[in-house]
């Protein structure tokens, strides 16, 4: 048994390292994975938000250039522009601030309000624009849309504010979005969110220098340009905290994950481990190698001064020759059913050590404890009977006890023939450890019982004064007016002899005759008790 535990502790131990190294290996592996598949999600949602304003001020500038496309300008000499023509279209379009037509030098050849320059954006571009600008008849900053057709301009105003909107996103993640113009090296429109103010983006006055702005190599920040404008750009940049928040919040997500499910795994491995090293598996090897072998508790009639019999008690022998006591593993072996092959190799040890003993000693008996699982089972009495008549052993020298808290059910037909054809056959039947279950008259009327064994509970209470002492001649009497014959078991003291004998109770078991021994010293016992 301590090398069974060794092994076990052992297993453990691997289990336990293994695992942990696997899981901290995995927790590393899957942590930092995530972590890049998060960057790159995060980058993904950030171009798709860029990508989805570019389209916007691309939507917004075609649908400017749309609407002013249908004026009638020619390659050559166009002069029949008129102020109300381009007030029409202004008018119809509510996102123009005002129209301008100029030619070459600039000289506004018609427009919709009284321009005092003669701006033209310089760029080798046919479609440019140039802001944020004052301009005299508006009172607010403009964007310059410049459309060089043919011999002449096409200018197009649209508000500082107009374009603002089309850049706003409603995303949180977005730190802040800007126009860069290429040629002029220069930010033209700068949207900030606040920090207080979740959303929308807000315009942002003093425009920071190039080298405030984030870093575009870092995976907040990004661009991306624009179709209808060859020379400027669309930025982008994400608040790094809410990126970072973003990321440790899935990691810890997963954390967790990784976790409940590394130790599921754990306790599964474990359960394994357990059932690989347990006591279940012990002793099933046991059974294997016959390793359970009988002791005996002789049984005194102290009326006629004899043995008359004894308890066939089970012990364990571990590898290492330790002596191992049923309470270690009879419950687990009840639970799993290998009660029934231990049984079976007691039984035949007891039967092969005994056989010369029973055959000289006519009126002695071995008693067998045997529980509800026993009766149960489709094959332990058959293999049982063969045992039996092939050492040739008399049916009256063996003697079953059977548990009573095991409450066996009465109505149970296939368990009362059985017990019927044992005490036909001639076998004794007693009901063991009386007064701890749930027996009671009507009970062990039901069932053909001949012997009855006060537990040892109620013996040792004799001489104490305790309520349990005051049972056993309730117990007593019952079993003679039920015609059973009464064992007392637990016997240690003379004073609880002398009060079974008062009660004339004379079939005794206890310390105080002999503890559980192998067959010689009980064939020794024996003699020196029936010739003493």
């Amino acid at each position: 048994m301590k090398d069974h535990k060794k092994k076990r502790s052992h297993a453990f131990l691997i289990l336990n390292i293994s695992w942990g190294t696997l899981t901290i290996g995995l927790f590393i592996v899957l942590l930092y994975s995530n972590w890049q598949v998060s960057q790159l999600k995060f980058q993904q949602n950030l171009l798709h938000t860029v990508e989805k304003a570019g389209n916007q001020i691309d939507g917004l500038i075609q649908s400017l250039m749309q609407s002013v496309y249908r004026l009638p300008i020619h390659d050559e000499n166009y002069r029949e522009c008129t102020e109300e023509d381009l007030q029409h279209l202004v008018f119809n379009h509510p996102e123009i601030s005002a129209l301008a037509i100029k030619d070459k030098t600039g000289k506004p050849i018609c427009s919709s309000i009284k321009l005092k320059n003669h701006l033209l954006i310089q760029s080798k571009a046919a479609f440019a624009m140039d802001g944020p600008l004052s301009i005299s008849g508006l009172d607010l900053p403009v964007f310059l849309f410049q459309q060089r057709l043919g011999n002449y301009y096409l200018q197009v105003y649209v508000l500082e504010e107009v374009l603002a909107r089309h850049l706003r996103t409603s995303s949180r993640l977005i730190q802040s979005v800007w126009l860069f113009d290429n040629n002029k090296k220069k930010i033209i429109l700068y949207l900030e969110q606040k920090r207080e103010q979740p959303a929308p983006i807000a315009k942002k006055t003093e425009y920071p220098n190039l080298a405030e702005l984030p870093d575009i190599t870092q995976p907040h920040a990004i661009k991306t340009k624009l179709s209808t404008l060859d020379d400027v750009d669309l930025y982008m940049s994400a608040l790094p905290e809410k990126l970072q928040r973003s990321a440790w919040r899935e990691e810890g997500l997963l954390a967790l994950l990784l976790f409940v499910l590394a130790i599921m795994i754990y306790f599964m491995l474990r359960h394994w481990v357990n059932k690989r090293f347990s006591l279940r598996r012990a002793i099933k090897t046991a059974i294997k190698n016959e390793r359970f072998y009988p002791v005996y508790q002789p049984i005194m009639n102290k009326k006629l001064g004899i043995c008359c019999g004894a308890e066939v008690l089970t012990r364990l022998k571990s590898h290492e020759h330790e002596v191992i006591l049923p309470d270690l593993f009879i419950e687990d072996a009840e639970q799993s059913g290998l009660i029934i092959p231990i049984t079976l190799q007691l039984i035949e040890k007891s039967f092969q050590d005994g056989q010369s003993l029973l055959k000289n000693n006519a009126n002695f008996y071995l008693s067998f404890n045997l529980s509800a699982i026993h009766f149960k089972d489709k094959h332990f009495f058959d293999s049982f009977y063969k045992l039996y008549k092939q050492y040739g052993i008399s049916p009256e020298q063996i003697m079953f006890e059977i548990t009573e808290r095991d409450l066996l059910i009465r109505n149970d037909a296939v368990l009362l023939n059985r017990m019927e054809a044992l005490r036909k056959a001639g076998f004794l039947l007693a009901v063991d450890d009386f007064g701890t279950g749930h027996a009671s008259i009507s009970y062990l009327q039901h069932f053909p019982f001949n012997y009855l064994k006060i537990d040892r509970l109620f013996i040792q209470a004799i001489g104490t004064g305790a309520i349990t002492e005051s049972l056993n001649q309730s117990i007593i009497h019952m079993a003679k007016n039920l015609k059973l014959n009464i064992i007392a078991e637990g016997v240690e003291t003379e004073e609880q002899v002398q009060f079974l004998q008062e009660n004339d109770v004379h079939l005794m078991q206890g310390w105080y005759f002999a503890k559980a021994m192998n067959l010689n010293k009980l064939q020794s016992f024996i003699k020196g008790v029936n010739h003493g």
